[in-house]
């Protein structure tokens, strides 16, 4: 922050674009001089738990992966730089603008411990219930496992009558949310089928 404040005062016309190139610079010579010293390389052949990476580290700083909302699950504080889908709802520090990023991410890098609201566990459990329980759409009639790659699934045959909205409720919610701008969400009554 302060690095950016000081080249944004230094000259009168495009402060904010001039200032964010040379943070950006100095920001990548920083993580060379990281890499290089191996100070944060982990090679891939090494094993790494991201749990164990989130509980031993002070705050979790994400762009918009999904390790954000399993970190602020887990009673982590997690900082994030880009709008994701969790993004949206308060369970962690998302800044409007880059200077107040930077402020937040100087606020806790410098303070002794990260104080993490509550709430912001108690929302991102909230919301990955919503998210499994009630958005999230089936596809199995018309999958089936791949024989060659384990874990992976193709399409199955189907009749075409299959893909009628009329008999499948996952392609209805589809069918309405195009075309009436409804909510890509399953009916009440499917919720508690799963």
């Amino acid at each position: 922050m302060r690095f950016y404040d000081l080249k944004y005062k230094e000259v009168n016309q495009f402060n904010h674009k001039r200032a964010l190139a040379l943070t950006a610079r100095k920001f990548v010579r920083l993580v060379f001089r990281l890499l290089k010293d191996n100070r944060l390389y982990i090679p891939p052949e090494e094993y790494l738990s991201s749990y164990e990476l989130i509980q031993a580290s002070k705050f979790t700083m994400v762009y918009n992966s999904t390790i954000g909302l399993e970190a602020a699950i887990m009673g982590a504080g997690v900082l994030s730089a880009g709008r994701s889908r969790y993004t949206q709802v308060p369970l962690c520090w998302f800044p409007k603008t880059i200077p107040d990023y930077l402020e937040k991410c100087e606020e806790l890098l410098n303070c002794d411990q990260v104080n993490v609201p509550e709430s912001f566990r108690l929302t991102a459990r909230r919301f990955m219930y919503y998210q499994f329980f009630h958005t999230a759409l089936s596809f199995e009639p018309f999958l089936q496992p791949d024989e060659t790659w384990k874990g992976y699934v193709k399409i199955k045959k189907f009749p075409l009558e299959a893909l009628d909205p009329e008999n499948d409720i996952n392609l209805k919610v589809i069918h309405e949310g195009i075309l009436e701008g409804k909510a890509f969400v399953l009916p009440d009554e499917q919720k508690n089928k799963k």
